[in-house]
């Protein structure tokens, strides 16, 4: 699948909430607001762990590698 580059950040973020881990009792929500000259995105996630920190830090040892229900690492390399 190839997308272009217009919108390929998008759907990096995208991605990003649907690989992000939920609180159980809530509704998994991405929000985009545009004002003026600003976009602001944001999820109602977990939020990262330590574990997440150090492979944003580290090229090639993602937390989402080969895990099923994970997207991320295939698309795009963005957080992942």
């Amino acid at each position: 699948m190839s997308f272009t580059p217009r919108i390929h950040f998008l759907l990096e973020f995208i991605q990003n909430a649907d690989d992000n881990r939920y609180a159980a009792d809530v509704i998994p929500t991405l929000s985009l607001t545009l004002d003026n000259s600003h976009l602001y995105i944001s999820y109602n996630e977990v939020g990262f762990s330590e574990q997440n920190v150090a492979a944003i830090c580290k090229i090639g040892e993602s937390t989402k590698n080969n895990v099923d229900g994970y997207i991320g690492g295939t698309i795009g390399d963005f957080f992942t």
